[in-house]
């Protein structure tokens, strides 16, 4: 859908039983066929509070907080398209950082961290015998860190992928 001007939102979140403060925000705009949108949010958490013990059943193992429940993540995306008559191109990219605990007797984090890339486009009649055109084009790199307690890193994931797709649809052909 197009956008003239522009539109947006923020929201601050917040919780008690993780002291979770948080926010997202959105910005929408456009001038005629140029469209862009803007969005990201900011998520940061201590421990969980629990009523319990940390260890059903052990009342030896901690009352009150669930240790290495904490998160810290950050999203930003943006991108820009034309949107014409027939059809739109557009292109966007997205960051994702999240540092987050791993409840459980290692007390090991997660440290991940992704960027997308990605463009976008669809066009109406492109060519005789052709009812549409489709494209996709995207670039993801991966990675995140199991982190122990001491800070050394004991495993990697990591994975860079390319993907691409081309579609149409022709126009009825003997019945098909």
């Amino acid at each position: 859908r197009r956008v003239e001007g522009l539109t947006g939102l923020a929201e601050v979140v917040t919780q008690t039983v993780n002291n979770e403060i948080g926010g997202r925000m959105r910005f929408d705009g456009g001038n005629g066929p140029f469209q862009f949108g803007l969005n990201g949010f900011i998520r940061n958490t201590s421990d969980y509070d629990i009523p319990g013990p940390v260890v059903q059943g052990d009342p030896l193992s901690g009352r009150g907080t669930l240790p290495n429940s904490f998160t810290r993540s950050s999203f930003g995306s943006g991108g820009v398209s034309y949107v014409g008559e027939r059809g739109f191109l557009g292109v966007n990219a997205n960051v994702l950082n999240s540092r987050y605990g791993l409840p459980g007797p290692e007390f090991a984090t997660i440290d991940l961290d992704q960027s997308r890339y990605e463009m976008a486009g669809a066009i109406d009649d492109p060519l005789p015998g052709l009812r549409n055109g489709r494209l996709k084009v995207q670039y993801n790199d991966y990675r995140h860190n199991e982190v122990e307690p001491s800070g050394e890193v004991a495993t990697t994931f990591r994975n860079k992928a390319y993907e691409g797709r081309v579609e149409t649809q022709h126009q009825p052909i003997a019945g098909f």
